[in-house]
């Protein structure tokens, strides 16, 4: 069973107007009917922290240790791109996706530095808008007539690592 307390992420957050725009296309374009709502499964829902997770599964959970491996690096930028789905057997994810070789650097620099248990995905960077009920996410999908963030670029100048929430890492990455 999936347990929020049971590893560390690392991730960055989008803010600002980006942000407000994400999650207002969420309200204006997923219907509350098609959101996918379990008591088992809190994490699940609308998105109103827009992140994309970089690393998840890390056992490093001494903050010294994190920092000593991500000393140093640089911010960058990405670039989103399509809006598009993912799914699972429970739900389907509808998300933007997230191009940068920065990132892509990033997330090898992490994988190969910090201990963590398997990672169970090869790396989709992506910033979640919503999770749906089961088959919902190519209907929606389906009714987009632009996407109005393909193209859009965002500066990522901080990471944020957590073990046990709200006790949460900023780093700084460098300008």
């Amino acid at each position: 069973m999936y347990e929020e307390n049971d590893y560390s992420t690392l991730r960055f957050e989008v803010t600002g107007e980006l942000r407000h725009a994400i999650v207002g296309w969420g309200f204006d374009n997923i219907d509350e009917n098609d959101v996918y709502s379990n008591i088992n499964h809190p994490h699940v829902g609308r998105e109103d922290n827009t992140h994309c997770t970089v690393m998840y599964n890390i056992v490093d959970t001494v903050p010294e240790q994190v920092l000593k491996v991500l000393a140093g690096e640089p911010s960058f930028t990405i670039e989103l791109g399509d809006i598009s789905i993912f799914e699972n057997e429970m739900y389907d994810v509808i998300k933007i996706n997230v191009m940068g070789d920065a990132l892509n650097r990033l997330y090898r620099v992490a994988i190969n530095s910090l201990s963590h248990n398997k990672v169970f995905f090869d790396f989709d960077p992506h910033l979640t808008i919503a999770f749906v009920k089961k088959h919902k996410g190519k209907q929606i999908i389906e009714k987009i007539k632009k996407n109005k963030f393909s193209g859009k670029k965002f500066k990522v100048e901080e990471l944020c690592f957590n073990k046990y929430r709200p006790n949460e890492m900023i780093i700084d990455l460098a300008t």
